[in-house]
């Protein structure tokens, strides 16, 4: 399952989620690591478009504590095998993230992303799902670099913790993956 910050005027457009450049960045991501869209579900830390004068703009906390519950609820039914939070308004919205306490955001995704190479397993969980963070997959965000390192490659490593933690699942499990 993938989290994102909000529906923008693509979704709002044509009715469906990450139906804009971010959006297929995401799925391009996913399909790289063998993951097709119809195997991933996809919503919001925020159900309704954020606007400010026809442009998409960031949630407002308020507006993210307004779509709260349905946010956990949308968790608890699906009941995902993994979490890839995108971005991190969708982090803060689950509660595995604080930029006061956590620091900078790539950082943290750098780090988290170094504890799972290193210990083999997502150190961060919603209740009992495993959470994987990534980059922001907007063209402002994926075609930065950060450190040296293209944040499209940072997000792409994110993908792939994804995918090995719902293969590790599997094998586990005895399930296949579907």
């Amino acid at each position: 399952m993938a989290i994102g910050e909000a529906p923008g005027a693509d979704e709002v457009a044509k009715g469906y989620g990450f139906a804009g450049i971010a959006g297929r960045n995401l799925t391009r991501a996913f399909e790289e690591q063998g993951i097709l869209r119809e195997n991933w579900a996809r919503t919001n830390a925020v159900w309704c478009r954020p606007e400010k004068d026809g442009t998409n703009r960031k949630p407002t906390p308020l507006e993210i504590q307004s779509c709260q519950k349905n946010l956990d609820e949308a968790i608890q039914q699906l009941k995902p095998r993994v979490i890839v939070v995108v971005g991190e308004t969708a982090a803060s919205a689950i509660g595995i993230y604080n930029k006061k306490i956590d620091g900078a955001w790539l950082a943290f995704v750098l780090k988290s992303q170094s504890d799972f190479k290193t210990n083999g397993v997502a150190a961060l969980r919603w209740h009992y799902c495993p959470v994987v963070l990534m980059p922001h997959t907007s063209p402002l965000s994926w075609n930065r670099r950060h450190n040296d390192q293209p944040i499209r490659e940072i997000g792409k490593i994110s993908v792939g913790i994804a995918a090995q933690i719902i293969i590790d699942l599997g094998k586990l499990n005895g399930n296949r993956l579907a």
